[in-house]
C-alpha cells in the first residue's frame, strides 16, 4: 500500500511515519474509522430516541396515563405502609390498657420462628439478611411486644417486604421504615 504517494495517506493518523509507529500495513487506520462510524451511529440512535421520547411525553394522553400510573403506584405503597402502621397502632392500643412493666425486649421484625412468617423469612434469605441481623431487630417495650405478634402483623410485614423482593437496598429501607414505626410506638407505650 505504501508503494505510491497515495498510500502514505493511510498513515496520516500516525504523523506520516509508519516506520516508527507500529502499523505495518496501514489497517489500524481502518479500525479507527470503523470505531468512529460506530460511535457516530450510536449518537444518532440516541438522538432519535431522545426526540421520540420527547414527542411521546408531550402527548397529553400519554402524560395523563403516566400520571395515573404513578398515582396508583403511590396509593398502593401508601396502603401497604398504612397496613403495617395499623397493626402497630392496634398493638399500641392494647399495650396501653395493660401496663405491666417498663422493660424492653428485642423484637424481630420478621419473626424468627413463627410458622406464619416463614415466607417472609425466605424474602430476607434471598437478599442474604439473617433473621438475627441487627437490621431485623428492634428493642421495644414489653407491653407493645406482647401485643404485636398477630396474623395481621405477619401479613402486613410480608406484603410490604414482598414489594422489595430481591433487592437488598429496598429490603433494608423497608425494615428501617418498620423499625422506625415500632420505635415511635414504643415511645408512646406505658
Amino acid at each position: 500500500m505504501a508503494d505510491s504517494i497515495l498510500g502514505y495517506n493511510l498513515y496520516v493518523y500516525c504523523l506520516g511515519n509508519p516506520v516508527n509507529n507500529i502499523d505495518p500495513d496501514g489497517r489500524f487506520a481502518l479500525i479507527i474509522t470503523l470505531i468512529s462510524y460506530t460511535a457516530l451511529a450510536k449518537l444518532v440512535i440516541a438522538g432519535i430516541a431522545i426526540v421520540a421520547a420527547a414527542a411521546i411525553l408531550t402527548d397529553p394522553y400519554v402524560k395523563r396515563s403516566l400520571n395515573d400510573a404513578i398515582t396508583a403506584l403511590g396509593a398502593s405503597a401508601k396502603n401497604l405502609c398504612k397496613s403495617v402502621a395499623t397493626c402497630v397502632d392496634d398493638a399500641l392500643t392494647k399495650a396501653r390498657k395493660k401496663s405491666r412493666n417498663n422493660k424492653y425486649e428485642v423484637h424481630h421484625i420478621v419473626a424468627q420462628t413463627a410458622a406464619k412468617a416463614s415466607a417472609t423469612r425466605l424474602l430476607l434469605k434471598k437478599v442474604n439478611i439473617s433473621v438475627q441481623s441487627s437490621l431485623n431487630k428492634v428493642s421495644i417495650k414489653y407491653n407493645l411486644h406482647r401485643h404485636l405478634h398477630t396474623d395481621a402483623y405477619y401479613i402486613a410485614v410480608h406484603t410490604l417486604l414482598k414489594k422489595a423482593e430481591g433487592s437488598y437496598a429496598k429490603t433494608t429501607k423497608t425494615l428501617t421504615f418498620i423499625k422506625a414505626l415500632l420505635l415511635a410506638a414504643s415511645l408512646k407505650t406505658p
